[in-house]
């Protein structure tokens, strides 16, 4: 028997009799695509492929492809939220770029210089330019790296292993900044709640308190310290030493310290009594070149 018409049209009869109907299918509208800039590899270095694609709502993709120093192709993808703040820079930049108004072909020929893909669409032009060498960009594309270096670390932090399963022996650190440090901080937690090296704890705590306020990071501090003896030794050979101490904002400084003089007072083991010694000595020395530096 062949179907019925009815059921072909989307009707659905129901056991009472009723009719129901199935409710037409609406693609909701796409949303306009502020920016799209793509690098087909960063000259002379181990980045392979980077693009970000900025919607006018808010929503960034984006995508790092990097070579590791062993060959291996290392690719991480991560979708950004942006706030408002963020589109206007990003407006204000593209403005004072001249992109719009900028020629076709590059200035000049530079040597080891990358292939750029830029489409930008605002203030009711659109546009789609491929460069080499373009300076006045330059200001953008600084700009646009905080997006890619957030994704990296993100994506290193969590690819943290080696093969085997065991811990990467170097803390993956990115250099420069990233647009949203708050977002590192939960893969910079889980990575120190798994690490027991002092270098890759004192780097990671170093890099979570430039995501986090003081009082969350000192009570993140407090509450890994507490989780046994064994523990509290492994955070206290990573915590007297220059490079953390020395290199976090004041504000942490200051809550630390009272913490660190609690356990001064508290019966502890002497390679553990000597190393609060230490971190005392060096929270005074930040504590005092704070204060002088306000």
């Amino acid at each position: 028997m062949p179907p019925s018409p009815w059921i072909s049209m989307g009707l659905v009869l129901s056991l009472a009799g009723s009719a129901v109907f199935a409710a037409p299918s609406v693609e909701a509208e796409p949303v306009p695509i502020l920016l799209d800039y793509h690098c087909a590899g960063v000259a002379l270095t181990e980045y392979q492929d980077l693009r970000v694609i900025v919607r006018t709502d808010g929503v960034a993709e984006v995508v790092v492809k990097r070579r590791t120093a062993t060959s291996v192709l290392e690719v991480d993808r991560g979708i950004l939220h942006l706030d408002g703040s963020d589109l206007v820079e990003l407006r204000h930049l593209i403005r004072e770029s001249g992109f719009f108004e900028a020629p076709e072909r590059d200035p000049e020929a530079r040597l080891h210089s990358s292939e750029h893909t830029l489409t930008a669409g605002m203030d009711g032009k659109q546009r789609t330019l491929r460069f080499s060498y373009r300076p006045r960009l330059q200001p953008l594309n600084n700009y646009l790296w905080r997006y890619f270096r957030q994704v990296e670390w993100i994506g290193r932090l969590e690819r943290r292993r080696n093969s085997d399963g065991t811990l990467a022996v170097h803390f993956p650190r990115v250099t420069g900044p990233v647009a949203q440090p708050r977002a590192l901080a939960e893969p910079l937690r889980r990575y120190i709640q798994e690490s027991s090296d002092p270098k890759q704890l004192c780097d990671a705590f170093e890099a979570l308190a430039k995501s986090l306020p003081a009082r969350e990071w000192v009570e993140f501090f407090r509450t890994e310290m507490g989780k046994g003896d064994t523990r509290r030794a492994q955070i206290l050979t990573a915590v007297p030493t220059w490079p953390l101490l020395g290199t976090i904002p004041h504000g942490h400084v200051r809550l630390l310290a009272p913490v660190i003089e609690e356990l001064a007072s508290s019966p502890l083991p002497a390679k553990e009594r000597d190393a609060v010694q230490a971190a005392l000595f060096l929270l005074h020395v930040a504590l005092r070149e704070g204060h002088e530096a306000d």
